[in-house]
C-alpha cells in the first residue's frame, strides 16, 4: 500500500509539471453508485451520489461479514473520460492512517472497487473505526482531484498480525524491585565483648610500657634522640596503620610484601634509636662521675 501511495504521489507531482499544463482538464465524478451487501442474509442498501456530492446516510455501518462496493463514472463536460489512476483511500481516525485500494477501469470513464471484510488481507490492512472513504482521480494530461466520498463506520474485530523475524523488539516486564530484608544484629553484650578483645593486645603493650618505665622526656634529650625516636615510632604506627588497611581492603600477599618494607625500616630506626639512647646514658654517666 505505501509503494502505492508514493506512485500515486509521483504521478500527481509529474502530472503538476507537465508541459501540457494549459490543456490538462479536470475531470468530474459524474455518478458514483455504493452498494453494501450485508452478510448473512441481511437487506442491501444501495446509494447513487451525482455531481461530486457526499453520502446522504449516516448508518453505513460495514460488519466483519459485509462488502462494500462503489462504481465511479469519471467525465469530463459530460463525456466519460478514461484516467490513468483512480484509487480509493480509507483513512482512519482513529490511527489517522490512509489505506488505498486501485479501482480498476471496467469501460471508458468507468471505475469499480469493492471493500470485502469476508477478506482476511482487507481486514488486516485497514483499521476498525469512524473511516473517511476518498476517491483520488490523477493521470498525465488532467488536474489530478480529490473527491470527499463520504463517512463510514468499519465494525470488525482487527486481526491480530502475525509476528514476523524482524520483530524482536518487545516490552520487557516490569522490573519490581524488592529490598533486602534488614540483617539480626548480634547481642550487644557480645558486641561488648568482641570490642574489648580487639582491645585487649593495646592495654596490654600500655601495661608494658609502664612496667619498664618508659620516660618520654628522653625523646627530647637531643637532636638525635628526637630525631630516631620519632621516627621509630612513627613506623610503628606505620605498621598498625598497615593492620587496619589489610582489615579493610588487602589480602595476605600484600600485607606480607608491605609489611616486610615497613618492618626493615621499624628495625633500622629502632635500631638508631637504641643507639641514640645507649649514648644518652653514657652522656649521664660521664657526667656523675665528675
Amino acid at each position: 500500500m505505501l509503494m502505492l501511495q508514493t506512485a500515486l504521489a509521483l504521478l500527481l507531482a509529474v502530472s503538476s509539471f507537465s508541459g501540457v499544463s494549459a490543456d490538462r482538464i479536470k475531470p468530474e465524478v459524474h455518478e458514483l453508485k455504493i452498494r453494501l451487501e450485508r452478510g448473512e442474509g441481511g437487506q442491501a442498501l444501495t446509494e447513487t451520489v451525482k455531481q461530486e456530492k457526499a453520502l446522504s446516510r449516516k448508518n453505513w455501518r460495514i460488519g466483519a461479514t459485509d462488502k462494500l462496493s462503489l462504481n465511479a463514472m469519471i467525465h469530463d463536460n459530460d463525456k466519460p473520460l478514461s484516467v490513468q489512476q483512480v484509487v480509493l483511500g480509507v483513512y482512519s481516525h482513529e490511527t489517522k492512517s490512509e489505506t488505498s485500494f486501485i479501482c480498476p477501469s471496467k469501460q471508458n470513464g468507468q471505475y469499480a472497487c469493492a471493500l470485502d471484510l469476508k477478506e482476511a488481507s482487507v481486514q488486516s490492512s485497514v483499521d476498525p473505526g469512524q473511516t473517511t472513504l476518498k476517491l483520488y482521480i490523477a493521470s498525465h494530461d488532467v488536474i489530478p482531484v480529490s473527491y470527499n466520498v463520504g463517512d463510514i463506520e468499519l465494525s470488525f474485530t482487527a486481526p491480530q498480525k502475525e509476528e514476523s523475524v524482524w520483530d524482536i523488539f518487545h516490552p520487557l516486564p516490569e522490573i519490581k524491585h524488592q529490598f533486602r530484608a534488614d540483617e539480626k544484629m548480634p547481642n550487644k553484650l557480645l558486641s561488648s565483648v568482641f570490642s574489648l578483645g580487639v582491645l585487649a593486645p593495646w592495654l596490654l603493650l600500655i601495661g608494658m610500657y609502664v612496667s619498664l618505665s618508659a620516660n618520654v622526656k628522653n625523646l627530647f634529650a637531643n637532636s638525635l634522640s628526637l630525631t630516631f625516636g620519632s621516627l621509630f615510632i612513627a613506623s610503628l604506627a606505620a605498621v598498625m596503620s598497615l593492620y587496619y588497611v589489610y582489615w579493610l581492603r588487602l589480602n595476605l600477599f600484600q600485607l606480607l610484601g608491605y609489611g616486610s618494607v615497613i618492618g626493615v625500616v621499624t628495625a633500622v630506626f629502632g635500631r638508631q634509636a637504641l643507639v641514640a639512647r645507649a649514648g644518652l646514658r653514657g652522656v649521664t654517666r660521664t657526667k656523675k662521675d665528675f
